[in-house]
């Protein structure tokens, strides 16, 4: 007679993860993503987030996984403030900022797949925030292709750098921790101190000036330090930084009149009493 019994599947040698294993295993995935997020190794993080989403979602069977997601908020904005530096630093677009900006486009689109299943308003502001993102990368990609690595055009870099802005504005909106979203305020004056020097460098009584970009460093010397004002509290908080404003203020206006006396004095004085405050602070 034959034997009707079913047989065994061959063994492993390996007993399945128990769920309180998995879990472990779990929090060990992010573990290492955080120890490489620390060390600035994004693809050992993501490597390590991808491991973490699968157990997350296919084996503990989750409905979402935060921890993830917030690890890919943060390296959105990392990257962000990194191209923001650079742009401001170098008055141009970059070679290095087609990394970049593939890089904020790729893991946006991920952020997204993320957060399918959750509340419309964020699905809505996931939505947006990969529209920005998409455009950032199709401004370097265009600029690449049509312009080479010239030195960009003020209305291009203009657009990057508001795109940076609002791509950290939507992932301000997503419900997810973001610690300095905008920087700490020691990089945040820092980069403040380099636009409004860019400015003066170029202003010069022997050579042409170039009065565009002089002006362009001098208004987002003036935006970020506003920006940086406002998340510090109640107006008169900060009265050194405040009376920087103002002399930006005033230099942006004689920059506009291509008045070269005005304007590097006005823009001295906000380089003296930036460095004076960074100093004492």
């Amino acid at each position: 007679m034959s034997d009707s019994s079913t047989t065994a599947p061959p063994s492993t040698g390996r007993e399945p993860a128990k769920p309180s294993e998995s879990a472990a295993l779990y929090q060990l995935c992010l573990t290492n993503a955080r120890q490489a997020e620390s060390a600035g190794d994004v693809q050992t993080t993501l490597l390590w987030l991808n491991q973490a989403e699968h157990i997350g979602i296919n084996i503990l069977k989750q409905q979402s996984v935060p921890e993830v997601a917030a690890t890919y908020v943060r390296l959105i904005n990392r990257t962000c403030l990194k191209s923001r530096w650079l742009a401001v630093r170098s008055g141009s677009i970059c070679p290095e900022h087609l990394r970049m900006a593939q890089e904020i486009k790729s893991l946006t689109e991920h952020l997204t797949m993320l957060l399918k299943g959750g509340k419309d308003e964020i699905l809505v502001r996931a939505a947006v925030l990969e529209g920005y993102a998409g455009r950032l990368a199709q401004t370097v990609s265009t600029r690449r292709t049509e312009f080479g690595w010239r030195p960009a055009a003020v209305p291009m870099l203009d657009q990057f750098l508001d795109d940076l802005l609002e791509v950290t504005t939507q992932l301000k909106q997503l419900g997810i921790e973001l610690p300095n979203p905008w920087g700490t305020s020691k990089e945040i004056l820092s980069l403040i101190q380099e636009a409004v020097n860019n400015s003066r460098s170029y202003l010069s009584w022997f050579w042409p000036c170039d009065w565009t970009l002089s002006l362009f460093m001098c208004r987002r010397a003036r935006q970020l330090l506003a920006q940086h004002l406002e998340g510090q509290g109640a107006p008169g908080s900060c009265p050194e930084l405040e009376r920087v404003l103002q002399q930006l203020k005033t230099a942006e206006a004689v920059l506009a009149l291509h008045e070269y006396k005005k304007s590097s004095s006005a823009l001295d004085l906000a380089a003296r009493d930036l460095k004076a405050y960074a100093a004492s602070h």
